[in-house]
């Protein structure tokens, strides 16, 4: 596998937290996509530290995929699934799109917490051809 983008991201709980007081809705539907918009309340719980690690781990994949917000990438378009004792990351919309012009196979992430703040990181990687492969494959040079 070859790394082709790291993001990390440290989020305050208490911010997060009142973003989600205080915008409600439009911050829900900010921050979660359809496909997770089911299942948010399994982020909130009645647990901030959660919602905060969801917002963490989506921000630090768009910063591994190297557009941040913007660049036609939400945050919404980062899905975020808890998996066992970590979680599982799935892109959709312009956050896939751009996976895909990078060269990108997958994101793998992760996260930790410590009172009051969440952190996530993100790896972009990609299939790394082996030499016979790359033997094997028509020279494009000229192409």
């Amino acid at each position: 596998m070859e790394v082709l983008g790291f993001g990390i991201d440290l989020v305050d709980v208490r911010r997060v937290a009142d973003l989600d007081t205080r915008h409600g809705a439009r911050f829900s539907d900010r921050l979660f996509g359809p496909a997770e918009a089911a299942t948010s309340d399994a982020w909130r719980c009645d647990n901030p530290v959660r919602l905060a690690v969801a917002f963490a781990v989506k921000e630090a994949v768009l910063k591994a995929l190297g557009t941040g917000w913007g660049a036609g990438t939400a945050l919404s378009d980062v899905e975020v699934r808890p998996s066992g004792s970590g979680v599982q990351v799935r892109l959709h919309g312009g956050a896939c799109r751009r996976l895909a012009d990078l060269g990108g196979s997958r994101i793998v992430a992760s996260f930790s917490t410590a009172p009051g703040i969440a952190v996530a990181a993100a790896v972009v990687l990609a299939e790394v051809r082996t030499a016979r492969a790359a033997r094997s494959a028509p020279d494009r040079a000229g192409a």
